[in-house]
């Protein structure tokens, strides 16, 4: 299974990543390192999480106050 990120989602993730890095104390290491975390168990489990507006499904990031929202697509 692969996986793309909206471009405004990857705009907002860009954008969290910088204010976490400038925090300093490896904050953004860790905010990437626990997005992408979250990105490989919805890859896993596609349909674990809960649907929060058919078909867009919710995985809460570990540690940082973000969501992804994310719909499961054919490989086609």
């Amino acid at each position: 299974m692969t996986y793309r990120f909206h471009p405004e989602a990857q705009a907002e993730l860009q954008e969290a990543l910088v204010f976490y890095q400038d925090r300093g104390l490896s904050l953004g290491e860790d905010f990437a390192f626990q997005v992408f975390a979250a990105v490989q168990r919805m890859i896993a489990h596609p349909v674990a999480w809960p649907i929060v507006d058919d078909p867009v499904r919710r995985c809460l990031v570990n540690r940082f106050p973000y969501a992804i929202l994310y719909t499961v697509e054919s490989d086609l």
